[in-house]
């Protein structure tokens, strides 16, 4: 009567409803990107990432500026 909840199906060798990877927005352009595809920059004992190099670069040198 009611459908077999416990047989998942797979898309792309996933199981439907897994989530594949997080959404993060880079702190510089503000675009929203794969965490997997980020650019990593620990800033002050800060973790950071961004959607490019280039992304990166601008911020540190934001930063530098600032201070």
């Amino acid at each position: 009567m009611f459908p077999d909840m416990t047989k998942k199906k797979t898309v792309f060798g996933k199981q439907a409803g897994q989530i594949d990877d997080v959404m993060i927005k880079d702190p510089y352009c503000e675009a929203y990107f794969p965490k997997r595809n980020a650019v990593h920059l620990n800033f002050n004992d800060s973790d950071f990432y961004f959607c490019s190099k280039e992304c990166r670069d601008k911020y540190i040198a934001r930063q530098n500026q600032e201070n």
